[in-house]
């Protein structure tokens, strides 16, 4: 069954049959228009990321730097 937010697809068969979720492409409405200031922003994040990247991967563990974060997030929100 299609519906408006997606389908459900059966994968593979027998003993190790599942049902997977595949959602429908999201077109923005209304349509997206880029002015100057939203491009200056658009480049301004993606040097933003890249400097980002670089620096991760210099990091020995990446997996317990985020960890870190994600316990202090949690315990700031509890």
């Amino acid at each position: 069954m299609i519906s408006r937010s997606g389908f459900g697809k059966n994968n593979l068969s027998g003993d190790a049959s599942y049902r997977s979720f595949t959602p429908t492409t999201l077109l923005p409405n209304p349509t997206i228009t880029l002015n100057n200031e939203g491009v200056a922003l658009l480049i301004e994040a993606n040097k933003k990321l890249a400097l980002l990247d670089g620096l991760s991967s210099r990091m020995p563990n990446m997996n317990l730097f985020i960890s870190i974060y994600v316990r202090k997030d949690a315990l700031m929100s509890s």
